[in-house]
C-alpha cells in the first residue's frame, strides 16, 4: 500500500471511528474520552495496524495545531456571558495556586519516580497540570451539579488549558533546542507570546463582532456565521502561531472570549458549527495521537510510568487543590469531588505527540509521551466510571426535582404555572416578544427575552443551574422545535412540550423525543375555560375537576410526563364549571394518574 493509501485510510478510520465512540458514549452519557483512547489503541500499531499516525509525518503536527486552535476558541464560546466579569475566589485560587503546584509537584514526581531527565519532567509537569473543555464538558452534562461547582469546573477547563499552554509554550522550546540560547530568551519569549496572544485574540473577537457578523447578517445566509468565525479563529491563531510560536492556541482562545464576551450576533449559529467541527477534530486526533502508542517502547519502565500516573491522579492533584482551597467557602465535598475527578484532555496529548514528532529519536520523548497517554486514560477511565457514582457518595448531585426550569412562550397558562412553581424551583420565562417580557413581572420569576431557537440561551440558562425545559407556545410544531433546539444541552429526559391542541401528537419530532407531552396525553391548553375559570393551585390528591401538573417532593417539584405517574401531593390544574369538551367529545379528567 502506497504512503498516500495509508494516509488516507489513516484520517478515514480515526474521523469514522471517533464519531462511532463519540455516540456510543452519548449514548451511555458518559464523557467520550476513555471511548476514543481504547478506539485508538484497537486500531493502532498495538491493535489491528489498520491506522498509521506516523505516515502522517508533519502533517500530524498541523493537523494538531489547527485542532488546538478551533478546540480553544469554541471552548472559550461556550462560557457564559457573564463569564466577562472576575473569577469567583475558589476558582482564582485553582488556577493561580492549584495549577502551578500540580506542575511542580508532577514535575518532580515524573523526575524521581519515573525517571525523566530535568527538562522532560518540567514540560510534562505543565502539561498535565489541567484538564480540558473536551473532557469536563460531557461529564458536566450528564451530571446535575451545583452551579458553583460547574461553574469551578469550567473555568479549570477553559483558562487551565490556556495557562497550560503557556507554560508549555516556555518550557518546549529548551526542551526541544536543548541549549542555553532558547533559556537565555525566557523572559523576552514570555513576554512576546502573552502580548502578541492577547492582541491578535482581541483585534480577531472585535472585528468579528462589531463588523464582520454584522455584515454577514445583511446577507441573509445562515450558513456564513459558523464559516466566517472559524476562519478568523484559524486566522489569529496562525498570524499568532507565525510570529511567536506557542501564542496560536492562546490567541485563540482570547478570540472566542472577547466574541462572547462582546454578544456578537449569530452566537447560536456559530456554536452550532463551531461544535460540530471541534468534535469532529477532538474524536479523530484522539483515535489519531492515541494510535501512536505503543508498550514496546517502554517495557522497560512500564511499572514506574504506571506508579508515576497513579501518583499523580491520586496524590499529587487532590493534595494541591486541597491547599489551593484552603481558606475558601467551597464544601468539603464539592473540594473532594474536584480534587479527583480530573481528567487530563486533548491539549496535554496532542502536545507530546508533537514533541514525538519532533524528537521521536530521544527516548525522554517517547516515555514522555507514553507517561501522558497513561496519565490521561487512568484519568479519563475514572471520570467515565466513577464520575456519577463519586458524584452520589459525597451527595453534591443536585436532586433533579430541585432544579430549575426554563418556561417558553410568556401566555395566561404558562404565567399561571410558573407563578405555582416559584415558590418552590427557580424558574425562567422566554419568550421573543418584547412585549410580552416587558408586561410580565412575576416575583420570583426570571423574565427573559430571546430566541427560543437560539441554543445559546440554554447554555446560559444551564450555567446558572436550569436543567428542564417546559415548551408552552400555542404553537405545537414551534414547541417540538424548542425541544429539538435545547436536547443537545439538557438531554432528552429533562424535555417537556404543552399541547395546545389535539393535533400535538402528531406533531413529526425525532422519535427519542415523541414522548415529550407534559401532564397528560389527553390534555391540551384548548381545554382550558375562556374567561379565566380556572386556576392552579396545590392539592393533597386528585378529585373530579383537578388535573395533576407536578409532583411536589419537599422542596422540590417533579413534573408529570404523559402515561406517566407521580405521587401526591400535586400540583393541580382545577377548573370551573362543566367539563371541558375537546373535537372528539367530552373529555374525563384524570383521577389518581398523572
Amino acid at each position: 500500500m502506497s504512503n498516500h493509501e495509508t494516509i488516507t485510510l489513516t484520517l478515514g478510520l480515526a474521523l469514522w471511528m471517533g464519531v462511532t465512540a463519540m455516540s456510543l458514549a452519548r449514548r451511555l452519557r458518559v464523557p467520550p474520552l476513555l471511548f476514543y483512547l481504547l478506539a485508538g489503541l484497537a486500531l493502532g500499531p498495538m491493535g489491528l495496524g489498520w491506522i498509521s499516525p506516523q505516515a502522517l509525518g508533519d502533517r500530524l503536527s498541523t493537523l494538531v495545531e489547527f485542532g488546538l486552535a478551533i478546540i480553544l476558541f469554541e471552548g472559550a464560546l461556550s462560557l457564559p456571558s457573564s463569564a466577562g466579569g472576575a473569577l469567583p475566589h475558589s476558582s482564582r485560587r485553582l488556577l493561580g495556586i492549584g495549577m502551578p503546584m500540580t506542575a511542580v509537584l508532577s514535575a518532580l514526581t515524573a523526575h524521581f519516580v519515573a525517571g525523566l531527565d530535568p527538562l522532560a519532567s518540567a514540560a510534562f509537569g505543565a502539561l498535565i497540570s489541567v484538564t480540558g473543555p473536551t473532557t469536563i464538558g460531557p461529564l458536566l452534562r450528564s451530571l446535575a451539579i451545583s452551579r458553583r461547582l460547574e461553574v469551578l469546573l469550567r473555568n479549570e477547563a477553559i483558562w487551565g488549558d490556556c495557562l497550560g499552554i503557556l507554560m508549555a509554550s516556555l518550557v518546549l522550546p529548551f526542551w526541544i533546542q536543548r541549549g542555553p540560547k532558547a533559556l537565555a530568551s525566557l523572559p523576552y519569549h514570555l513576554f512576546e507570546m502573552v502580548g502578541l496572544a492577547a492582541v491578535m485574540g482581541v483585534v480577531a473577537g472585535v472585528l468579528l463582532a462589531r463588523w464582520v457578523l454584522p455584515a454577514l447578517a445583511k446577507l441573509g445566509e445562515p450558513e456564513l456565521p459558523g464559516m466566517a468565525a472559524l476562519a478568523w479563529a484559524i486566522l489569529a491563531f496562525t498570524a499568532a502561531q507565525t510570529l511567536s510560536p506557542g501564542s496560536g492556541p492562546i490567541a485563540s482562545a482570547v478570540a472566542g472570549f472577547t466574541l462572547v464576551t462582546m454578544k456578537g450576533p449569530f452566537a447560536a449559529e456559530i456554536r452550532l458549527f463551531k461544535g460540530q467541527v471541534a468534535y469532529l477534530f477532538i474524536s479523530m486526533l484522539f483515535v489519531l495521537l492515541s494510535g501512536l502508542f505503543h508498550l514496546s517502547a517502554i517495557q522497560g519502565n512500564l511499572t514506574r510510568l504506571l506508579l508515576t500516573a497513579l501518583i499523580l491522579g491520586f496524590i499529587v492533584r487532590p493534595a494541591s487543590l486541597f491547599l489551593a482551597f484552603w481558606g475558601t467557602e467551597l464544601p468539603m465535598a464539592e473540594r473532594l469531588f474536584t480534587a479527583l475527578i480530573g481528567p487530563r484532555g486533548i491539549v496535554a496529548l496532542a502536545t507530546a505527540s508533537f514533541v514525538l514528532t519532533q524528537r521521536g529519536d530521544d527516548p525522554m520523548a517517547r516515555e514522555a509521551f507514553a507517561l501522558t497517554f497513561l496519565v490521561i486514560a487512568l484519568s479519563a477511565g475514572f471520570a467515565t466510571l466513577m464520575g456519577r457514582p463519586l458524584a452520589w457518595l459525597l451527595r453534591i448531585r443536585v436532586a433533579e426535582s430541585r432544579t430549575g426550569i426554563v418556561i417558553v412562550g410568556i401566555n395566561p397558562f404558562s404565567t399561571a404555572l410558573a407563578t405555582a412553581l416559584s415558590g418552590r424551583v427557580p424558574v425562567r420565562l422566554l419568550d421573543s416578544d418584547p412585549a410580552k417580557v416587558q408586561a410580565t413581572a412575576i416575583p420570583g420569576v426570571e423574565v427573559v427575552q430571546g430566541n427560543a431557537l437560539d441554543e445559546s440561551l440554554y447554555e446560559d440558562a444551564a450555567e446558572l443551574g436550569y436543567r428542564r425545559v417546559l415548551a408552552a407556545t400555542p404553537n405545537d410544531a414551534l414547541n417540538g422545535m424548542v425541544l429539538e433546539h435545547a436536547e443537545p444541552v439538557f438531554g432528552r429526559n429533562r424535555l417537556f412540550r404543552i399541547a395546545s391542541s389535539p393535533s400535538a401528537a402528531l406533531v413529526r419530532l425525532r422519535p427519542h423525543l415523541a414522548k415529550t407531552l407534559a401532564f397528560s396525553e389527553e390534555f391540551h391548553t384548548g381545554l382550558l375555560p375562556e374567561g379565566g375559570r380556572w386556576r392552579i393551585r396545590e392539592a393533597a390528591g386528585t378529585a373530579p375537576g383537578l388535573w395533576p401538573l407536578a409532583s411536589l417532593k419537599g422542596d422540590g417539584v417533579r413534573l408529570i410526563r404523559g402515561g406517566g405517574s407521580e405521587p401526591p401531593p400535586y400540583l393541580v390544574l382545577e377548573m370551573d364549571g362543566p367539563l371541558p369538551v375537546s373535537r372528539s367529545g367530552p373529555v374525563d379528567l384524570p383521577s389518581g394518574r398523572g
